[in-house]
């Protein structure tokens, strides 16, 4: 019994030491400013697609995207499993609620024990550590006046729907702000999809088709002026009554010299949306807390457990 609650407390210690960090791997690689330097552009490849486009227009295919990606939603609970794969190993189970443009919280638990949060609204950003009672808080408006990403952006990024920085989802009517340009990879045909917004990021979103020849977005890549980069790519996406949502996220991010990488696995069949999703009941850390920064969690992390 004793080795057991030391396997048990050395894997939480893991667990929460690392989630903070993930934390701001989901939200923007940019919230670790304390930590950057100079670093070229990030190129990547992507495969998301299993079919060739049907023989309709891109202008045909982005229109159903747009459609499909503004689905009308108030707010969301949904399972999740977030696993960190770099700088360190962690992986953590727990349930997220968002309330469209207003909220997110990601509860993580061990053994039915909240033993970490990740909470975001349109004035802070938290990632605490219950375990090791530490936690990390920037104001997002860092991300607001720094980059132009706003929460909904982040809410669009983690549900795989193309945005247009600090402004709103991809829709029907804001499609002529965003350039395309269709490429082909091997027999797949893909459609590059810039936002033309005025933000100090680069980004771009790729879309492709699923089995069905209906788009889907495959994946983004943002680069910000400093040279930070945040890369994801969407797969096994699923279509729900308030649009497409894609099972596995992976992200990846560079910041200076330090990268980090994560997936996200969501139980979209699991969701909950509108008046059946959870209340969220977010609580600041107490003073038994300390306040850390995100450097300091690169350090704990690089650092042997």
């Amino acid at each position: 019994m004793k080795a057991t609650a030391n396997h048990i407390h050395h894997t939480t210690r893991i667990h929460t030491r690392a989630f903070p960090v993930l934390a701001l791997a989901l939200v923007s690689v940019m919230l670790l400013v304390s930590c950057s330097s100079k670093r070229q552009a990030t190129s990547g490849t992507y495969a998301a697609t299993e079919t060739a486009f049907p023989i309709i227009s891109d202008s045909e295919m982005l229109l159903t995207l747009a459609e499909d990606a503004n689905a009308d939603w108030t707010a969301l609970t949904i399972p999740v499993k977030l696993s960190l794969t770099s700088p360190a190993s962690a992986s953590m189970s727990g349930r997220a609620t968002m309330l469209r443009d207003k909220s997110i919280y990601i509860s993580l638990r061990v053994l039915g024990m909240e033993v970490a949060y990740l909470y975001a609204d349109t004035d802070s950003i938290y990632a605490v550590d219950k375990f090791h009672k530490y936690y990390l808080c920037e104001n997002i408006s860092t991300l607001q006046e720094r980059y132009g990403i706003t929460l909904g952006n982040i809410q669009d990024l983690l549900l795989g729907r193309p945005f247009m920085p600090g402004g709103t989802t991809l829709r029907s009517e804001n499609l002529a702000l965003f350039q395309s340009r269709g490429e082909m990879y091997g027999e797949q045909r893909m459609i590059m999809l810039e936002p033309g917004s005025q933000s100090r990021m680069e980004s771009v979103f790729v879309i492709g088709a699923d089995a069905n020849g209906l788009p889907i977005t495959a994946g983004f890549a943002i680069q910000s002026e400093e040279g930070h980069s945040l890369m994801g790519r969407y797969t096994d996406p699923v279509r729900t009554a308030h649009g497409t949502i894609p099972a596995e996220v992976d992200l990846s991010a560079i910041v200076g010299e330090n990268p980090a990488s994560c997936k996200i696995k969501w139980s979209v069949k699991e969701a909950k949306w509108d008046d059946k999703a959870s209340d969220i009941n977010f609580r600041q850390p107490g003073s038994n807390y300390k306040k850390v920064s995100a450097a300091d969690l690169l350090k704990m992390l690089k650092t042997p457990v």
